[in-house]
């Protein structure tokens, strides 16, 4: 390879990273896996059968990438599209034209673009207050003006040895800026301005999916964040990139029935919860962690969650009601995630049951005719855990992976990069087609033209934003 193109590549690569500031949210490649990962484990069925088509698994993909794409474009429809306003107006948008029959290729594609993007809306809001908030309690630090968001992508490219590009992304650009101006926040955004966020996100893939350039960021990842980087991709962790990986099979299957409007709330409402139904060992107080300590449920609809808490009851096998507070990512009033925190002392070796009631309503005015209810059992105290279930082992900081030898370094020389398409890892066969190797978001035989869009696109994501409260 030219050392020209080793030298543009760096400065590629540093303009991606560099004078971002400190935001939550998975990167752009991560959310791409976390997706790869729940195709590999959807069971057989209608989604199966519609992610063996290779095209919807690029659209899907695509769809991941969307929402940060307004944020590359410096366009304020990147926080629109992360919120159930937007989702919700996608879904009528699905109502109305295709009126149930999903059978069109065309159909396909904005089912498996919708199970992309929503599902990357509500990652966010699991990761940002799980994992990454344990990380924080764990002494991670913030790393001085570089963003999370993608350093923490290197702990896949460089210890896991996922790379995978996303070229020529699916997106309904034509119709997009209608239904974002259709929606509640009424923003106009053409399909150009789209289109760009959507080029600059391929091309930042090319940049984190190539361990000679991402090196020295991985290495600071690990530096600052050690906790993050040893359960990253440990499906332990509540938040891990494979923990979320499972619960987007469970999503996509409401979003799936509210797509052909077979959803049913007192069913699909709630369809996550942790600690799960049966669970043993769980923790009385927040002592040991706020951030994986409080109870957590998952909703297949938004809602409002100051209106859900006279709805939410948490009561001990006495049937003495505790009080409780509410918590969602964000400190937004409007989410997809509720984290309930009870108010006092659980009792040691007692059984919990947690239950939303009857006319729970969502954020849109569904409503569920039944209650919904799951229980738990907390930890024994001290003196008695010989008589009781083992507690697991707790997760701590482990060593950083020892494996620099097979990265080459950016000063090494110029070895030549491989050739060839990068297979998606443990993406169940997931994988993209590419055009040809990626030298830091430009792509071999890419016209000269094109380098300096792929440089102004780097450029614009490089002010990578901090996820705000929807209301």
């Amino acid at each position: 390879m030219p050392r020209r193109s080793i030298c543009l590549s760096v400065v590629v690569a540093a303009l991606v990273l560099g004078g971002a500031s400190r935001a939550s949210a998975n990167g752009a490649y991560s959310h791409v896996h976390i997706t790869q990962l729940a195709l590999a484990q959807l069971p057989p069925g209608e989604l199966a059968d519609l992610f063996a088509d290779p095209e919807m698994v690029a659209a899907v993909e695509a769809g991941s990438m969307f929402p940060d794409s307004g944020y590359a474009a410096s366009d304020p429809y990147g926080e629109i599209v992360h919120w159930e306003p937007f989702l919700h107006a996608y879904l009528e948008d699905l109502h109305a034209r295709f009126a149930g029959d999903y059978s069109s290729r065309e159909a396909k594609l904005r089912i498996a673009f919708m199970l992309g993007f929503a599902g990357h809306a509500f990652v966010d809001q699991v990761y940002d207050t799980t994992l990454l908030e344990r990380a924080a309690e764990m002494g991670d630090r913030e790393i001085p003006d570089l963003s999370y968001d993608q350093v923490a992508d290197y702990f896949l490219t460089i210890d896991q040895g996922i790379r995978f590009t996303v070229d020529d992304p699916y997106a309904p650009y034509a119709d997009l800026p209608a239904i974002i101006a259709n929606g509640p926040d009424a923003h106009a955004v053409t399909e150009a301005v789209i289109r760009d966020g959507m080029s600059r996100m391929s091309s930042l893939t090319h940049v984190q999916s190539n361990p000679r350039l991402v090196q020295s960021w991985y290495l600071t990842a690990w530096e600052y964040g050690p906790f993050l980087g040893t359960h990253y991709y440990d499906a332990r962790a509540v938040g891990s990139v494979p923990w979320m990986g499972g619960m987007l099979v469970d999503y996509w299957r409401v979003l799936a029935a509210r797509a052909h409007e077979t959803d049913v709330p007192s069913r699909d409402l709630l369809y996550r919860s942790v600690p799960a139904d049966g669970a043993t060992n769980w923790n009385v107080d927040l002592s040991d962690s706020h951030a994986w300590g409080r109870i957590s449920l998952f909703f297949g609809y938004a809602v409002d969650r100051d209106a859900l808490a006279s709805a939410i009851s948490l009561r001990g096998s006495d049937g003495v009601a505790v009080p409780t507070t509410l918590e969602s990512a964000y400190g937004s009033v409007d989410c997809s995630l509720v984290h309930v925190v009870p108010s006092a002392t659980l009792a040691y070796d007692t059984t919990y049951t947690l239950e939303l009631a009857a006319g729970a309503t969502t954020l849109f005015g569904e409503a569920t005719d039944a209650p919904i209810a799951f229980s738990f059992r907390t930890r024994c105290a001290a003196e008695r855990l010989s008589e009781c279930p083992p507690l697991p082992d707790p997760l701590v900081v482990g060593p950083r992976p020892e494996h620099d030898a097979g990265v080459p370094r950016l000063d090494a020389g110029t070895p030549a990069l491989d050739a060839g398409p990068h297979a998606a890892t443990g993406g169940g066969g997931c994988s993209v087609s590419h055009g040809g190797v990626a030298l830091g978001g430009v792509a071999h035989g890419t016209p000269a033209s094109s380098v300096g869009f792929a440089l102004g696109a780097l450029v614009a994501f490089g002010g990578v934003r901090r996820r705000r409260a929807r209301r």
